[in-house]
């Protein structure tokens, strides 16, 4: 886990964690290891302020669509303080 120069986690860090926990929630039999779940800055800011791609890559491991992975993550997300919204894109 990264940390800015206080040593408190950044929040990437931390909603990489919170969405970790979710995807190995949401797929708790998948025979990949769910713990390298990122949620990084986005690169254009016209999308919000993070962006994970995780079910890019983990498509062919679940042998589900991008979007279909994406749409049982966000249904499953609990809420937190950190996020006011999501959306797939």
């Amino acid at each position: 886990m990264s940390t800015e120069l206080t040593g408190e986690p950044l929040v990437a860090d931390l909603l990489s964690e919170w969405m970790g926990g979710v995807f190995r929630g949401v797929f708790p039999d998948a025979e990949s290891d769910l713990s390298d779940i990122d949620v990084v800055p986005t690169a254009n800011p016209d999308f919000g302020d993070y962006q994970c791609n995780a079910a890019m890559s983990l498509a062919k491991v679940l042998r589900m669509a991008p979007r279909q992975i994406a749409d049982e993550v966000v249904n499953s997300l609990p809420t937190s303080e950190m996020v006011a919204g999501l959306e797939v894109a």
